[in-house]
């Protein structure tokens, strides 16, 4: 590992009769960080639920094919952590996307500090099973919980006063956007052992909802 982390900035690691005998060819891989993949989950908060739903009414309806293996976890019993491989198959009459996500549970943090959940999600070329998307899977994972929690609330009932939210975290402020997006409730309160970070989260949600009552 030390080798690699040596020659990883080395594109030229190969003689000329090397490149010959090897033929290397480069993979395209588009690498997507935390930062780029909130814009994306929140630059139309409406339109992702939409996209969401609908695609959870295919699965129901057998329109598309889903295969999601069970995970394998392999746990660090020294650190009381983890990480996990989970591949899911999903699949139409017009596209396949195949994704591998492996994430891991971060008690230590050290190197990536206040950050449990850590990891990538990849995206599988659906012909030539190459890496074509790397996704950072801290912020992805939070605002998938997030929005199937909204998924749940909107199945209870069309509109509700009050929605009061567990933990003011990454779940917790994916959950409370999702939610006001939609304009089916009127107050949110989140409740949080560290009243800093419910202040936080209020803050940071009040720029876009200035309307809503938190």
């Amino acid at each position: 590992m030390k080798a690699l982390r040596q020659t990883q900035t080395d594109t030229k690691a190969l003689t000329p009769e090397e490149e010959q005998v090897l033929r290397v060819t480069r993979e395209p891989c588009i690498c997507i960080d935390d930062h780029a993949v909130h814009q994306v989950l929140t630059q139309d908060p409406l339109a992702f639920h939409s996209h969401v739903h609908k695609a959870l009414i295919r699965i129901a309806n057998k329109e598309v094919t889903l295969e999601i293996p069970p995970k394998q976890i392999f746990f660090d019993p020294d650190t009381l952590g983890d990480f996990r491989v989970m591949p899911c198959r999903f699949q139409d009459d017009n596209s396949l996307v195949k994704t591998v996500k492996i994430v891991g549970t971060n008690t230590v943090q050290e190197q990536v500090p206040d950050q449990i959940t850590v990891g990538k999600a990849f995206v599988l070329d659906p012909k030539e099973n190459f890496i074509s998307h790397m996704i950072d899977a801290c912020l992805l994972s939070s605002a998938r919980t997030g929005i199937c929690a909204v998924q749940a609330m909107v199945s209870l009932g069309n509109t509700l006063g009050k929605l009061t939210i567990i933990g003011a975290g990454r779940v917790g402020f994916y959950t409370a956007l999702y939610a006001a997006a939609l304009g089916r409730v009127k107050e949110i309160v989140f409740c949080d052992k560290e009243d800093a970070r419910s202040c936080q989260c209020v803050r940071a949600l009040e720029k876009r909802y200035p309307k809503l009552r938190f």
